[in-house]
């Protein structure tokens, strides 16, 4: 366990634990379904292609200090960071299809691509953790370029549970990382090329977490809602 000499608000450093997940993240390393590892890649493969010849300024030192303790602190006295909708510049990364949000990037072939991938998880879904007695509904479509980053964000404005599927050029390089405010730990979950992640976002316990990518990520975004639920 490596300790991080940032301060907490209360004066505790935050402790960050590599390959640890916690009791609030189920993380799903390499994805075995073939039609499910097909339809990502080929979302990803959409998404890079939709974005060729454009670029972000890329800034390691930016990206580290955005994701860092210090910056989870500051999000943290500043009361709550819910999303891209509600918290401009705080993610460093392409975002595709999300209607009314500046810089979203429209592509139709990303459209059809994502239509695919829908269906694929939609059939698979109650195979899925956390997918049984469920619906998915699309909630984010995203691609880090290497440097790219999310910063501190807890997803408060639309509670309920989540579902990310992620594919990544190169292992190791990227993570999602999540705080659990009562052990005061930061878990660090590391993508491994293909992987799943399940979390439920509840407004009265805060899911702060953050990602970090040296590679190109592909991250797909799903709420999972009861199958006789409405989608608000």
């Amino acid at each position: 366990m490596v300790r991080d000499g940032s301060p907490a608000r209360d004066g505790k450093a935050w402790s960050i634990s590599g390959d640890v997940l916690g009791e609030r993240l189920c993380h799903v390393s390499s994805v075995d379904d073939a039609g499910l590892r097909a339809a990502l890649h080929a979302c990803a493969a959409a998404q890079r292609a939709a974005v060729a010849g454009r670029a972000l300024d890329v800034d390691p030192a930016r990206a580290a200090a955005a994701t860092s303790p210090a910056a989870l602190d500051e999000a943290r006295l500043g009361g709550d960071v819910s999303d891209v909708r509600t918290a401009d510049g705080l993610g460093h990364c392409f975002v595709f299809n999300a209607a009314g949000l500046p810089g979203s990037v429209a592509d139709a072939a990303v459209e059809a691509a994502k239509a695919r991938l829908d269906a694929v998880v939609g059939d698979l879904l109650g195979d899925l953790p956390g997918g049984a007695g469920r619906r998915a509904v699309s909630s984010g479509l995203f691609l880090y370029p290497p440097g790219g980053w999310m910063g501190w964000h807890t997803n408060s404005r639309v509670p309920g549970r989540r579902l990310y599927l992620s594919v990544v050029d190169e292992p190791a390089r990227s993570w999602f990382r999540y705080l659990d405010e009562e052990s005061r730990e930061l878990f660090t979950s590391w993508d491994s090329g293909t992987d799943l992640r399940v979390f439920d976002i509840d407004p009265e316990r805060r899911f702060w977490h953050a990602v970090w990518s040296d590679t190109h990520r592909c991250s797909v975004g799903y709420r999972l809602l009861p199958v006789d639920g409405d989608d608000g």
